[in-house]
């Protein structure tokens, strides 16, 4: 069929390659964590998007060792911030990014593994909608959503007045965190309480 359209085979058919044991758990490593809630069905094919000739029984034995099968989470409530924190409103209403680096917007996903939950603390530009740091923990608090702004901070120079966007959970309504916040020149902005940070295409900005 490829050749009676005139397309090689080569753009219709990625060149399919062995990995080793080690190379193979490293790269479905990286696909969990990027694609959070993938089960060994769907690790398996982005592993074949990426060329990499591997059953789909030689996935779900490495990914049921190792602690990586995907549960279905439960929920869990909502997080209350601290009485004492001092919190701004919604800054974001009515303001959209007309550049990047303007307005970061702070999220946690909890991960449900055989191995037990995982944390991911990431922040994403409202601008660009891309990811522009993110830190996984085995604890879900301050030290996880700090490094991760410390990451993205590391990388990212945001000017005088930017802003930061969250729900009022308590890891973001810390007041070390705020503190961080402020001393890095930016603004704190909170969704009302109960509601998470509006986060579009959260996922789509993992990607690799």
């Amino acid at each position: 069929m490829s050749q009676l359209v005139g397309i090689s085979r080569s753009l219709v058919y990625a060149p399919q390659r062995q990995k080793s044991r080690p190379e193979l758990l490293l790269a479905i490593e990286r696909l969990v964590v990027l694609f959070l809630g993938y089960g060994y069905r769907r690790v398996r094919r982005a592993l074949q998007l990426e060329g990499v000739a591997v059953s789909e029984y030689a996935v779900r034995k490495l990914m049921r060792e190792h602690g990586l099968m995907a549960r279905r989470p439960r929920s869990r409530g909502v997080t209350r911030p601290g009485a004492r924190d001092r919190r701004a409103g919604n800054l974001l209403k009515g303001l959209s990014a007309s550049a990047p680096n303007q307005i970061w917007v702070a999220d946690t996903t909890r991960v449900r593994t055989d191995s037990g939950p995982l944390y991911l603390a990431a922040l994403m530009d409202l601008y660009s909608r891309k990811a522009v740091a993110w830190h996984l923990s085995r604890r879900n608090d301050e030290a996880l959503v700090r490094d991760c702004l410390l990451k993205a901070l590391q990388t990212r120079k945001p000017n005088l007045g930017w802003i930061h966007h969250s729900d009022q959970g308590s890891t973001y309504t810390a007041s070390g965190y705020m503190r961080l916040i402020r001393d890095a020149g930016g603004k704190t902005s909170f969704s009302a309480p109960g509601k998470r940070a509006t986060m579009p295409t959260w996922k789509a900005s993992f990607g690799p």
